[in-house]
C-alpha cells in the first residue's frame, strides 16, 4: 500500500503518517474558512485555530521525520513548576490592563490563549465535529500509538488536537495534579429565633402589642368561611 500523498496546501510534508492527517486538517480549515462571527473576539479565536493547525502539522511532520531516522534527542526530566505569583489588586489596575485580564484577545495585536476546555472549536464552530471521527482514528492508528509510545514529544502536539475535538486517549491525557486539601472553616451552631418577627430590626414589634389574626379554614361544602376556635 502507497503512502498518501500530503495534501497540495501542505506540499513540504515529508512523513507518511503527517501526509495522511493533512487531508483531514485541511478539511477543517475548510470549514472554519467559512465561519462567521460578529463578536470580534471569536473571530481572533477562530483564525487562531485555523493557522493553529497548521502548525500542529508541520511540528508532528518534522518529530516524524526525526522518529523514523532515530535521531529524536531524548525527552529531558520535567523540571518542577515555580509557584505562581499573588494575582495583583483589582482596585490598582487601570481600566486597559482590567479588560485585558477579562478578555486577553478582546485588543488588537494579542494572540488569543488557547481554550483549556474539552471540544472548544466544536463548541466554537459546529462544523467542524465533522473531523472527530477522522481524528480519533487517526490517535488510535498503530503507527501514532507507537510514535506516542516512543517519542513522548508528540503528546505535546498531538495532545491540543485532540482536545479541539473532547478525544479522550489514554496516552495523552495527563495525570491529575495533586492539590493541597483546603480546611474547611468551621460552623458553629447558632440558636435559631422561633419567629423571624423576633430578629431585632427598625420594624421590630414587641409581641405584647401584635395584632393576633384568628385562624379560618376553608369549608368547601358550603363555600363559607368558618372559625376554628
Amino acid at each position: 500500500m502507497t503512502p498518501p500523498n500530503p495534501h497540495p496546501h501542505f506540499p513540504s510534508i515529508q512523513s507518511p503518517l503527517a501526509a495522511r492527517l493533512s487531508w483531514t486538517v485541511q478539511t477543517i480549515r475548510e470549514a472554519i474558512a467559512r465561519a462567521r462571527f460578529i463578536d470580534p473576539a471569536k473571530t481572533r479565536l477562530i483564525v487562531f485555530a485555523f493557522y493553529r493547525l497548521g502548525f500542529l502539522l508541520k511540528r508532528l511532520d518534522a518529530i516524524v521525520v526525526k522518529w523514523q531516522a532515530g535521531t529524536l534527542p531524548t525527552p529531558r526530566p520535567a523540571r518542577p513548576r515555580k509557584p505562581r505569583p499573588a494575582p495583583p489588586d483589582p482596585d490598582t489596575l487601570t481600566p486597559e490592563q482590567r479588560l485585558r485580564r477579562i478578555r486577553p484577545w478582546s485588543q488588537e495585536g494579542i494572540t488569543p490563549r488557547e481554550p483549556r476546555a474539552q471540544a472548544w472549536l466544536v463548541k466554537l464552530f459546529q462544523p467542524t465535529g465533522i473531523a472527530h471521527a477522522p481524528v480519533a482514528d487517526f490517535l488510535n492508528s498503530p503507527d501514532c500509538l507507537a510514535l506516542l509510545r516512543d517519542a513522548p514529544q508528540a503528546g505535546r502536539i498531538l495532545r491540543p488536537l485532540a482536545r479541539m475535538f473532547g478525544i479522550q486517549h489514554a496516552l495523552l491525557d495527563l495525570p491529575k495534579r495533586a492539590r493541597k486539601p483546603t480546611p474547611k472553616p468551621e460552623i458553629k451552631p447558632q440558636s435559631r429565633p422561633r419567629d423571624a418577627r423576633d430578629l431585632p430590626g427598625p420594624w421590630h414589634v414587641p409581641r405584647k402589642w401584635r395584632l393576633e389574626i384568628p385562624k379560618r379554614n376553608w369549608n368547601g361544602g358550603d363555600r363559607d368561611w368558618e372559625k376554628s376556635g
